[in-house]
């Protein structure tokens, strides 16, 4: 399983508009990608322009289907100008021990 998660750092004026495009990302993530097991948006508690994407796919070709989608483009193209900076990460998920 690959864990993906995102910082962003958006603009002050540009938080509102943001946090929309954010929500319209995951939802349709989780509606039409059957291998996007998880796509939670939060915002940080103590700096309100910082916010976290953490996705979970079923593999890393999973994660290259959703980059691939019309709405996946729509929404970098939507926030280029809105974020200030952006850091992704990647990770293999450590299943518990059955």
């Amino acid at each position: 399983m690959v864990v993906i998660v995102v910082l962003f750092e958006v603009l002050p004026d540009c938080i509102e508009a943001f946090l929309t495009a954010a929500v319209k990302q995951a939802s349709l993530s989780k509606q039409h990608e059957v291998d996007c097991l998880q796509f939670d948006v939060a915002q940080d508690s103590v700096d309100p322009k910082r916010f976290y994407f953490y996705e979970r796919y079923t593999d890393s070709d999973s994660f290259v289907v959703h980059q691939q989608t019309e709405y996946f483009a729509e929404f970098r193209s939507a926030i280029a100008p809105l974020i200030h900076t952006r850091q992704r990460y990647e990770a293999t998920q450590i299943e518990p021990p059955v």
